[in-house]
């Protein structure tokens, strides 16, 4: 991860995942100059670890998903199809 988006994450008010060697972690600080993050494991708060920034992963997010299909298939767009219905109309 860059340094900027660890930044960006500490300062986020919504819960971003990220990973360190594949386990949630929490950012508490980021240090620029040493290039190293301060991260306390989310299922022990006491394992406090300075680990360089670069070994840190953010999570992605999967795509939304409807029924199981992934929004970019293209079933999605074709199922449905909306009808104009003129006595539903908003009248301006």
């Amino acid at each position: 991860m860059e340094i900027e988006r660890a930044k960006q994450i500490l300062q986020s008010s919504e819960k971003i995942t990220v990973l360190y060697q594949g386990e949630p972690v929490w950012i508490d600080m980021v240090d620029e100059n040493a290039e190293k993050a301060q991260v306390h494991s989310e299922s022990n708060p006491d394992d406090v670890k300075k680990i360089p920034v670069w070994d840190l992963e953010e999570k992605k997010r999967s795509a939304l998903t409807y029924r199981g299909q992934k929004k970019e298939d293209p079933p999605f767009c074709n199922r449905y199809i909306f009808r104009y219905n003129p006595s539903r109309a908003i009248n301006s």
